[in-house]
């Protein structure tokens, strides 16, 4: 008579990433304050981006939320800051205040995403129209990833502005103000990325700052299968 000798028995949990889903963004300009035209989902990011002129100063919101400082550049007239927060509640529309006059700001929410982020900030910064940064910005991921590219420069009329990858937030201004600024997103599996912003007449950009910055995706489980074998 056969014994029933088991040979494996194997369950249990690992590590999973959940899927980043772009929810909806707004800008506005000339502004201290910007509010969303959506009502937000708890649990969400809500990602602040801020391009100006002048100091950046801080940012709050109607919710009462803490916002985590992401990136920040203070290079003469190009500054600006990433901010993001995980909204706490939601079922209603946030307005963001900041305490100093943005040219610009743009204000999108993501799912499945955190505060964490996987690589190193990559930066640039010029003092001429030529691209930011001069060599395109690379990023190596180790997960399901947001990135986050910005740029803020002086800007004359008649200008295009174009970059290398990602889809634009809301809008960004670029030709015909004083201030230029785009803030633009890409949702990736691990891997490397790249950006670089480019402008033409290269005549009409002055100073430009820009970054590259990656958000990893939310942490979850994924149940793995098991299996008896006996003979």
């Amino acid at each position: 008579m056969r014994k029933l000798i088991p040979l494996l028995l194997f369950a249990g949990l690992a590590p999973s990433y959940g899927a980043i889903a772009y929810v909806n963004s707004v800008s506005c300009t000339a502004t201290t304050s910007c509010a969303t035209t959506w009502n937000v989902t708890a649990g969400n990011v809500l990602v602040v981006g801020r391009y100006s002129y002048n100091d950046v100063g801080t940012i709050s919101d109607s919710l009462g939320s803490s916002y985590t400082s992401l990136a920040l550049s203070v290079n003469y007239a190009t500054r600006y800051q990433v901010s993001a927060t995980t909204l706490a509640s939601g079922g209603v529309t946030v307005t963001v205040n900041a305490t100093a006059t943005d040219a610009g700001i743009v204000l999108a929410e993501f799912s499945g995403v955190t505060l964490t982020k996987d690589t190193a900030d990559a930066t640039g910064w010029i003092s001429s129209g030529a691209p930011c940064p001069a060599s395109p910005a690379s990023a190596t991921t180790s997960t399901s990833t947001l990135l986050l590219s910005l740029f803020s420069g002086n800007a004359g009329g008649g200008l295009t502005c174009n970059a290398t990858s990602g889809a634009m937030l809301a809008a960004g201004t670029c030709s015909g103000s004083t201030q230029a600024g785009q803030l633009r997103y890409q949702i990736a599996a691990a891997g490397t990325y790249t950006q670089q912003f480019s402008f033409s007449p290269t005549y009409n950009m002055g100073d430009v700052s820009c970054v590259l910055l990656t958000l990893r995706a939310t942490a979850g489980t994924a149940k793995v299968q098991h299996r008896v074998i006996s003979q």
